[in-house]
């Protein structure tokens, strides 16, 4: 397998590992540390790579690598799903909405309904993530809890000022309810308000708890920190 060329430092970064190669090489450098190297080798070679992902919103990506041979085929991966994290998120995932007005997301991986109402059609990407403690930036939450916080985003702020009558349901299993010793029927969705860093219930009517079909849920207007 071709060696891509390295100059400097960045040969004595890369983790190579395979059997020795027959091939041909040359090298030559000076005594104050700089180095140029190149040759050829049947070995395989293992790269870590870092990725600047700041720019990119969280949820599934599909990337493919690309590498430039010198001297030799260029290589080119198969797509790649990558799934981007908020810092301290359990798992994250994000939904591309269609131009629509009435819709029902459904996140499975967190027992997440979000059946969003707008009062005129868009588009757009809503993300959820899910923390097992505080998420970022929130006081702590008093009461005794299911242990379970998320964290609803619009990503390009396209559905700002449009939620109508919005329905957030979390569901729950019973094992969550016996283990946390809570009873059941005073379960609720507490929202963060970052104004004055206070959880605030929706409590009836404007949200509660079907214990039938074991979910909590909200009728809400924003999306926000739960």
């Amino acid at each position: 397998k071709p060696s891509p060329r390295c100059h400097g430092l960045i040969c004595s970064l890369l983790n190579i590992s395979g059997s020795q190669g027959n091939g041909y090489g040359y090298q030559f450098g000076y005594g104050y540390g700089y180095g140029y190297c190149n040759g050829y080798s049947n070995s395989n070679f293992t790269y870590n790579i870092t990725m600047d992902t700041q720019k990119y919103s969280v949820g599934n990506h599909t990337i493919k690598l690309m590498m430039d041979f010198t001297g030799a085929k260029n290589y080119s991966s198969n797509d790649i799903t990558i799934t981007l994290l908020p810092k301290g998120a359990q798992k994250a995932e994000r939904q591309i909405v269609a131009s629509t007005q009435d819709t029902t997301l459904n996140f499975n991986t967190f027992q997440v309904d979000i059946d969003l109402n707008l009062n005129q059609s868009a588009s757009g990407e809503i993300s959820v993530s899910e923390y097992s403690s505080l998420p970022p930036g929130t006081n702590a939450f008093a009461l005794p809890s299911l242990g379970k916080y998320i964290v609803i985003e619009d990503e390009g702020g396209d559905f700002e000022g449009l939620l109508n009558n919005t329905i957030i349901k979390v569901y729950y299993s019973q094992g969550d309810v016996s283990s946390a010793g809570i009873d059941e029927s005073t379960l609720r969705l507490y929202y963060y308000n970052s104004t004055d860093s206070t959880w605030h219930a929706f409590d009836p009517p404007n949200g509660g708890v079907d214990t039938t079909n074991n979910f909590v849920f909200a009728n809400t207007t924003q999306f926000s920190t739960w």
